[in-house]
């Protein structure tokens, strides 16, 4: 999966949790992403867990990640 469909994927399901839950439902799937992997210094760990802990994008501010076109 090439970076422009991994933040069009990440931006929808975002944008569903958020619609269903708030910024805690938002915030409680990244921690668990952060999770998924036992590997704390990787790049991924560390993209998720700074995104869980910013309350602006957890309330609504992933809704800028550009719209992209395949």
């Amino acid at each position: 999966m090439g970076s422009q469909s991994l933040a069009a994927s990440l931006k929808r399901r975002l944008q569903r949790l958020h619609h269903d839950g708030g910024a805690a439902e938002v915030q409680a799937y990244l921690e668990e992403v952060r999770d998924y992997d036992d590997k704390p210094n990787s790049w991924q760990h560390v993209f998720y867990q700074v995104l869980a802990a910013d309350g602006w994008f957890v309330n609504d501010g992933f809704a800028q990640i550009a719209n992209t076109q395949p």
